[in-house]
């Protein structure tokens, strides 16, 4: 006896990786169909239930022939057709069904007034819907007309629209002009190429031409039946060629209907009567076996946490030709009341419906036309409860969980183990020994995972999990060793120690890190390294705050942080940390060069930066950066006492645009203790072009007045820019 679990063979994933593409390729043939007919305007009348081989439509406005999808949608004014060896089934929506022969070529126009059927060439079985508007089936030749409830055969050929109501009423006229032929049920007529109505003495009825049936066991009992006159008595002749020199079978017959046992093969019958013979139906007689169930396997035993009820995967072989199957799960071999039943167009299933116990499964194929197959022979599995298996945690565990005082009590202690099929919820303990027995904390979780709060001392403890499934705990996991540890510093990141700040920034950013995994801190900001006067606090549940200081705070600061438990100190705190915020000083007034002035490197050897003290400030940091390329690149800096600084040389500046900033310090030995806001101005430097004066040179304006005075003498040379 084999047993099993939920775990997945490759296979079975590479079948459902090939499921997955089925279902999604059908869905994309649906959508398409459906794009299809909401291009050309129309509207579903209808459904494919089942196709044999090669079958199409062709959207109304539409060039592209389209595949028609088995159970997809039919529109108004689709041109269907059948090739050779094909058949097509279609329901229209007021219960109209339609069995559509090889060769076939059918255009359904549906309104509220009437449902009319367009057959150009081929043949159909055709049933007329209890309710809805009548039905009317025209070719070239003529127009036959159905009652409610009526049910008959059609063929166009040659010209000609052959008609045999089995049942009901219809009526038959020509394309031509004339009165309207009255055809009860059991009787044929044909409209010939010239309009004339004329009795079709033998006509076959079913299996309609074309028509492919399974024989699963090897022979198949078929059902014929035909329209004849009254008292008919002949034959029934099946061959094996079209022109019937091959016969296969001869019987003598008579009434309207006939069995035969057939084998698999390809058959032309016909009815016989003296000299008359019908025309001839071609059937396909085609081998099939019962399905055989592959999954689970004979005896297998499937084991289930508890009470819970595990996923079950059943397979079986495919039958050939069918298409759907049905699948039955029941308590014994009878399936008189099965507790699943559901029918599928693929060759597997899972389902997780099933409890403790034995089952019994079969499966039954369904071949076209609704015919039900031989089932499979049953497969018997066991689904048998099992203890609840030990759980394993998600990391290694022969690494020990470190965790400090602090985070134990406020419930950071962080724990998780993977998860336990059929698990309710998971039992978490924490002792002093291995075996469990001595336990000082526990906890249940309905997760795989858990924070749990426990006020441990330090020392060395250890954990285990147990899954509990229908109120049924298993054996507990391997133990993992727990380390508790006094509370971890708290890590100060910004501002950075012995940082100076921005003087102008009075909301103050700080952040830190703290090892225990606590969620409430408390900040303190003070002016003094004893914390004897505050410039601030504040708390916070995220490991960041701020805290905004007067206009007045400067100088060396100071600050830490505490973590606050639930009832108070935690005792995890930091340590403190300084960084100095300068006083703020009033800029220096910038004085030249001038916002926006011109400085000409040939007419000038050298010019100086001047500004206007700053009170309180010992020393001005000046820099010189080039405007170019929409970006200010710094050139040189300066850090001077005085309130100007002279550039004697140029040579190091290529005409362009310049800005210079100035800043001014305040310095208490090595200290910063002052610095005003930056001030930037904005000047150029060009390089002018000497010009050779010429003798006669006269200016004068756009109307021939000299613009020079009369006692002008102009140099011999003239710089221009």
């Amino acid at each position: 006896m084999k047993k099993s679990s939920r775990s997945s063979n490759s296979w079975e994933r590479v079948a459902l990786a090939l499921l997955a593409l089925e279902l999604l390729g059908s869905g994309y043939g649906l959508y398409e169909a459906f794009l299809g007919g909401a291009a050309a305007g129309g509207r579903m009348v209808g459904t494919i239930t089942y196709r044999v081989r090669q079958a199409e439509r062709k959207g109304s406005g539409r060039v592209l022939w389209d595949s028609l999808a088995q159970d997809g949608p039919v529109f108004n004014l689709d041109t269907l057709h059948t090739a050779d060896r094909s058949s097509a089934t279609v329901h229209l929506e007021d219960g109209t069904e339609i069995e559509l022969g090889e060769d076939s070529l059918l255009v359904p126009d549906v309104s509220d007034e009437a449902s009319r059927l367009g057959l150009s060439g081929g043949s159909m079985r055709i049933r007329s819907g209890a309710s809805g508007a009548p039905l009317e089936v025209s070719s070239a030749a003529g127009k036959l007309s159905l009652d409610k409830g009526a049910a008959a055969s059609v063929a166009d050929r040659g010209g000609s629209l052959a008609v045999a109501v089995s049942s009901g009423r219809a009526s038959l006229a020509s394309s031509g002009a004339g009165p309207a032929t009255a055809v009860e049920g059991g009787q044929a007529l044909a409209i010939g190429p010239g309009g004339s109505v004329s009795e079709v003495p033998l006509e076959p009825v079913a299996p309609a031409d074309g028509s492919e049936l399974v024989a699963p066991a090897g022979a198949l009992s078929a059902e014929f039946s035909w329209i004849a006159p009254a008292a008919f008595h002949g034959r029934l002749v099946l061959a094996a060629d079209p022109s019937f020199a091959k016969l296969a079978q001869a019987s003598e017959v008579s009434g309207l209907g006939a069995k035969l046992e057939l084998k698999p093969g390809s058959y032309y019958w016909r009815i016989e009567s003296g000299s008359s013979r019908s025309r001839a139906m071609r059937l396909e007689v085609l081998a099939s076996a019962a399905p055989i169930v592959v999954k689970p396997e004979p005896s297998e035993v499937i084991e289930c946490v508890g009470n819970s009820q595990p996923l079950v995967d059943l397979a079986w072989t495919n039958s050939p030709h069918a298409v759907s199957y049905i699948v039955e799960i029941d308590r014994d071999g009878s399936f008189a009341k099965p507790l699943v039943k559901q029918v599928l167009s693929r060759n597997s299933m899972s389902t997780d419906g099933l409890g403790p116990g034995d089952w019994h499964c079969r499966v039954t194929p369904i071949y076209p036309a609704g015919k039900i197959g031989s089932a499979s022979a049953p497969a018997i599995f066991e689904l048998a409860a099992a203890e609840a298996p030990r759980p394993e945690w998600r990391d290694s565990a022969s690494e020990a969980v470190e965790v400090s005082t602090a985070a134990a009590k406020e419930g950071a202690l962080r724990l998780a183990w993977k998860s336990v099929e059929g698990a309710d919820s998971y039992h978490v303990e924490i002792a002093r020994d291995k075996d469990l027995s001595e336990v000082v904390a526990e906890t249940r979780s309905t997760g795989s995972s858990t924070s749990m709060a426990a006020e441990l001392a330090e020392g060395r403890y250890y954990v285990g999990v147990r899954a509990s499934v229908k109120g049924k705990e298993g054996p507990p996991s391997e133990p993992r060793v727990l380390v508790v540890v006094k509370p971890y510093a708290i890590r100060l990141l910004t501002p950075e120690p012995g940082s100076d700040l921005d003087p102008e920034r009075r909301d103050l950013g700080f952040t830190w890190r703290d090892p225990n995994g606590l969620g409430r801190y408390k900040l303190e900001l003070s002016s003094d390294p004893d914390f004897s006067s505050l410039a601030g606090t504040a708390e916070s549940s995220t490991p960041r705050a701020s805290i905004r200081v007067s206009d007045e705070t400067a100088g060396e600061l100071y600050w830490r942080v505490s973590a606050l438990g639930s009832k108070g100190g935690s005792g995890a705190v930091s340590e403190t940390a300084s960084f100095r915020l300068p006083a703020l000083l009033p800029s220096p007034l910038a004085i030249s060069p001038a916002e926006g002035e011109t400085i000409d490197a040939f007419l000038r050897s050298g010019f100086a930066f001047a500004w206007r003290p700053s009170a309180g400030a010992t020393e001005y940091r000046l820099v010189l950066l080039r405007a170019t390329a929409g970006a200010l690149i710094e050139v040189r800096d300066w850090t001077v006492q005085s309130s100007s600084v002279a550039v004697d040389d140029m040579s190091f500046l290529a005409p362009d645009a310049y800005a210079w900033r100035l800043t001014a310090v305040a310095r208490r030995g090595e200290d910063v203790v002052g610095r005003s806001s930056t001030a930037t101005r904005y000047f150029r430097i060009i390089q002018s072009t000497q010009v050779e004066a010429a003798e006669g040179i006269e200016l004068s304006s756009a109307g021939g007045a000299s613009l020079l005075p009369p006692d002008f003498h102009p140099p011999g040379t003239i710089y221009v820019h």
